[in-house]
């Protein structure tokens, strides 16, 4: 291990992949990643899937088209559980 100060050879993509309760440091959830989160949080899965929701809502509005793509996947999938997606998410993803 380095110590404090000592310069550290290498980069981003050789670090694991830190998960937080499911939640991906680098970047937005993925599907697999809202699947084993829903999973995990049985007891609080409510307020669980409203904070996903309101990250869908983020994901929607971004420019790049897979992000997009993947809300909608979550969004699918959410709506399969039986949860009101509601379609006021939508129209974001006209622009």
């Amino acid at each position: 291990m380095a110590s404090f100060g000592e310069k550290i050879s290498g980069s981003f993509s050789d670090l694991p992949t830190m998960n937080n309760m499911g939640k991906t440091v680098f970047g937005p959830k993925s599907l697999t990643d809202l699947i084993r989160g829903v999973r995990a949080h049985k007891k609080n899965e409510a307020s669980y899937i409203s904070e996903c929701l309101q990250e869908i809502k983020l994901e929607l509005k971004t420019e790049d088209h897979d992000t997009k793509a993947s809300a909608v996947q979550k969004l699918t999938y959410l709506h399969l559980l039986g949860y009101d997606i509601r379609l006021a998410f939508f129209p974001s993803l006209l622009n």
